[in-house]
């Protein structure tokens, strides 16, 4: 017997009843002149001729007769479009008329694409709420809408709870007061879960629904508000470990009138508001700003060629580490090392102080001189240096600051002594310092004489 098969080739069956001897050796000479394409049954009576029949036909039906194709319970997942407005993690907005997952998610609730389906369909993560978990939803696109808003509230975004939201956010409303506005300390990126420092005295908890982004104020006659990026100035209750013109965020402002900030290496730290000045360059950086290296910040090690820019993506909450993205390429730095692209390239403005801390720390209740008042006593005639000198260091205290070159760039009137910012090529030592003019001599005298 011949079966034809879809590609065109036919299959032999060899069936032989109750053979004797030299018949099952001639069936099994065929079935070996024939290779893969034949098969010999023996069968022994007309109850296994009838079975060999039967498992033909079972083979013709699965192998020649198309079966239906069956519709999987799920559809499948699909790459994300890139030319598309929703990818992957990005944060939308339902906007269907109907409430899901038993009314754990209405119109405007923002939650975090995770897939996309071939049914035009997207897997949404919503954050929890108390005493409800998160959940995972598939909706159509049409039911979406991507939330620019919501894009920027992350890590380091300064932020206040929606109005909408004061009564009744998710994880409840504790001491939180309408108006108070703070920043995101951490936050879960698969379904926006935030930890935000309002000046509480323990983090606030709140989802991407409940939080509103707030534009950075830059008006130094205001008094600090908790999210402000400060300089530390002075030391009314004792430095620590943060050096003058130190870079952070206000944290908490006390009953006392005190404020505290956190730092690179120092969280918590207390000061008089006089103690502290806003930096109104780095209060305008935010997720999403663009940015590029700041003027007068030197090249950093592994950093992105001088004048490129690029786009925060998160900010520590001690202002210790921005991590900025360039064209797919991410790089990591401090606050103080970035300015927003179209901001002023001119030098840090007279009523705020320089953001590069010198290596030494504030002793006195007497705020610091700003930049420009140390620059003009630096240039006075009665000065032995101007600004823009090139100096070589000599006879300190500290071995590691003698026989150095660099450039004045100012003089702090309040201890005499002069800001000296090194230009040679020992990087693994103190980039600046502050120096007496008995320890300093000016290199193009040398040269002359």
């Amino acid at each position: 017997m011949a079966t034809e098969l879809p590609s065109g080739t036919v299959k032999v069956m060899l069936i032989g009843v109750e053979l004797d001897h030299p018949g099952r050796r001639a069936m099994e000479a065929l079935k070996r002149a024939g290779g893969d394409m034949v098969t010999f049954k023996d069968a022994r009576n007309l109850q296994e001729v009838e079975s060999c029949f039967t498992d033909i036909a079972v083979s013709i039906k699965r192998t020649v007769i198309p079966m239906p194709a069956q519709t999987p319970s799920d559809p499948s997942e699909i790459p994300f479009d890139p030319s598309a407005p929703i990818q992957k993690k990005s944060r939308v907005r339902y906007e269907g008329t109907a409430s899901l997952a038993g009314g754990r998610v209405s119109y405007g609730d923002i939650g975090v694409v995770q897939k996309r389906f071939a049914n035009n369909k997207f897997q949404v993560t919503f954050c929890g709420r108390t005493g409800v978990p998160t959940c995972h939803l598939n909706i159509a696109a049409s039911d979406l809408a991507p939330d620019a808003d919501a894009e920027k509230v992350r890590t380091g975004s300064l932020v206040r709870v929606k109005k909408s939201r004061v009564a009744t956010p998710s994880f409840g409303v504790g001491a939180y007061r309408e108006g108070m506005v703070g920043y995101v300390v951490r936050q879960d990126e698969n379904d926006g879960e935030s930890l935000c420092e309002f000046g509480l005295g323990k983090l606030w908890k709140g989802t991407l629904t409940d939080l509103e982004l707030v534009e950075p104020d830059t008006n130094t006659s205001r008094p600090l508000q908790v999210g402000d990026a400060v300089q530390a100035i002075n030391a009314s209750f004792g430095c620590g470990p943060v050096n003058m013109y130190d870079l952070g965020y206000i944290c908490e402002r006390k009953l006392d009138g005190n404020l505290r900030a956190n730092f690179p290496g120092k969280n918590k730290w207390t000061g008089r508001p006089t103690d502290f000045v806003l930096d109104t360059v780095a209060t305008q950086i935010g997720p999403q700003t663009r940015v590029r290296i700041r003027n007068g910040v030197k090249n950093l090690p592994g950093g992105p060629p001088r004048g490129s820019v690029g786009v925060v993506k998160n900010i520590m909450y001690d202002a210790s580490k921005v991590t900025v993205d360039y064209g797919g390429r991410e790089f990591t730095c401090r606050l103080a090392d970035l300015e927003p692209v179209g901001g002023t390239n001119q030098a840090t403005p007279t009523n705020t102080p320089r953001t590069t801390p010198p290596s030494s720390r504030p002793q006195s209740s007497t705020p610091p001189t700003p930049r420009a008042s140390r620059e003009a006593s630096a240039s006075s005639s009665s000065s032995p240096f101007s600004v823009g000198d090139i100096v070589e260091t000599h006879g300190t205290s500290k071995a590691i600051y003698n026989n150095r070159t660099g450039r004045i760039e100012g003089k702090d009137t309040s201890s005499g002594r002069f800001l000296v910012v090194f230009i040679d090529d020992k990087s693994t030592l103190p980039p600046r310092g502050l120096f007496n003019a008995e320890n300093l001599k000016r290199v193009e005298a040398d040269i002359v004489d």
